[in-house]
């Protein structure tokens, strides 16, 4: 089987970046901290489902993106190509729109992202 998502990498002016932190119930990811997304829907358009994503998950419109880099993942016989985005978004004041699939929506420091995410965070 393969699936594609999408990922908003959204950051401030001090180089924050908001990430969603899934329930333990999450079949995907459970427990885990990502930047927000999720998957493309047959004949949906990549640029569209993240327009989407971004509107479900943390209620904000994306104004603008430019792609950044892609991941594979092999994970119990799926093939993920995930897609990352640099969004800009007209407001930065996020809400968990999806609260029965993240226990929070969060900033955080460029720091303590560089050891799990510089393969993404190198190109902006």
């Amino acid at each position: 089987m393969f699936k594609i998502f999408v990922r908003a990498v959204i950051k401030n002016e001090k180089w924050e970046f908001i990430l969603v932190k899934k329930l333990n119930s999450q079949k995907v990811a459970p427990w885990k901290s990502l930047f927000p997304g999720w998957t493309l829907e047959f004949w949906e358009e990549v640029e569209d489902c993240l327009v989407r994503e971004i509107q479900e998950e943390i209620g904000l419109d994306v104004i603008e993106s430019r792609f950044i880099v892609h991941e594979n993942i092999m994970l119990d016989w799926i093939h993920w190509l995930g897609c990352y985005y640099e969004c800009k978004t007209s407001s930065l004041d996020f809400t968990n729109m999806e609260p029965d699939k993240h226990e929070k929506v969060f900033w955080w420091n460029v720091d303590n992202l560089w050891l799990h995410w510089k393969n993404i965070l190198k190109y902006l």
